[in-house]
């Protein structure tokens, strides 16, 4: 059961319709706010003999409360993990019908009575009529359970992605690349906007191709401004710099000629002390940067705070009439409190 739960929060968070933060997240129990407003929940209770009860539910505050169709993705995709992970014929779903009117239950004797002789609705004694149609039967929203699950293991993929290249700038040829075991660096997370769409729409065949001259443009940029590739992944790259300029002037670079007129691109990047021997860097350079692109929705450039700050410093002429927006008190997973990031 803890299995089951513990994957169904992570592959909810990491679904694209749904975020969650540490502070709405415990043993038992996790709520959601929904891309598209309104907050959604779950609740683990335990029974012996790997048995347990799966509750769903909604903030009813009106400011918080989430729309039918964000319900129903809600609930669609929770069904659809039970389902796929619990034991053949062992999961049962049972509903609970509320008057909207004077929030009282409709008693399940009167639910099964009425479902037994085909009628889908409830005269409540306070004169309302109640529903007791299933959600697929009154509501006609398509299913996301696919593409959800595509984004959870696309973002599952990524994280597997950061962690796997703090681990290459251990190598000894990083390190000699760097120039020294402690050093400074610019680090730069590019991902291309709308894969999964564009992959749908393209096939396997064609996708792969623009992949290949999607990297070989990174690659040919990377060395015009004297960095280094560290990884690549799916349709991401990261890649370090000397300089939060140098980093720069690869994203916009980037951004402007992807290798193919399709692409449009996100970057993020972070600047920091890095302890290369010892696969540690400092303040989380690596992981940063990565939250800093995680936090961009369309083809933008994003700037971490401090790499913000590095590069006013610098002064750089072609960097001066750029025009910058600051977003304060973001909120970036695995790190407490909010940050200041800035977007071009």
């Amino acid at each position: 059961m803890q299995s089951l739960y513990s994957t169904l929060v992570v592959r909810l968070g990491h679904s694209g319709l749904f975020t969650t933060g540490r502070a709405a997240m415990w043993r038992n129990a996790a709520v959601f706010t929904a891309l598209a407003g309104g907050r959604c929940g779950i609740y683990l209770h335990e029974f012996a003999d790997a048995r347990g009860r799966l509750v769903i539910f909604y903030d009813t505050e009106e400011i918080q409360s989430p729309t039918d169709e964000t319900r129903f993705h809600f609930e669609e995709f929770v069904l659809a993990h039970v389902h796929q992970r619990a034991l053949k014929d062992t999961v049962e779903l049972v509903r609970f019908f509320v008057c909207a009117n004077c929030s009282n239950p409709v008693p399940d004797r009167y639910v099964q009575l009425l479902h037994d002789r085909g009628i889908k609705t409830f005269d409540c004694p306070c004169g309302f009529q109640v529903s007791l149609a299933e959600p697929k039967e009154r509501l006609r929203f398509a299913s996301r359970v696919e593409a959800m699950d595509q984004s959870a293991d696309r973002q599952r993929d990524f994280e597997m992605f950061v962690q796997s290249a703090r681990g290459e700038t251990s190598t000894p040829s990083f390190t000699t690349w760097a120039g020294d075991d402690r050093v400074t660096l610019a680090i730069v997370f590019t991902d291309v906007v709308g894969s999964t769409a564009l992959g749908e729409q393209l096939k396997d065949e064609a996708m792969n191709e623009l992949r290949r001259a999607h990297f070989a443009q990174s690659r040919k940029l990377i060395d015009r401004y004297n960095g280094r590739e560290i990884k690549t992944i799916g349709d991401s790259v990261m890649a370090a710099f000397r300089s939060v300029e140098k980093a720069l002037d690869y994203a916009r670079a980037f951004q402007a000629s992807p290798g193919h007129q399709q692409v449009k691109i996100r970057a993020g990047i972070d600047i920091g002390p890095m302890h290369v021997e010892e696969d540690d860097v400092f303040g989380g350079t690596v992981n940063f940067a990565a939250r800093v692109v995680g936090t961009i929705t369309g083809p933008k450039i994003w700037l971490s705070d401090r790499a913000k700050t590095d590069l006013d410093r610098g002064g750089a002429r072609r960097h001066g009439q750029l025009n910058w927006t600051r977003h304060d008190d973001v909120k970036m997973k695995g790190f407490s409190g909010g940050f200041t990031l800035w977007s071009l």
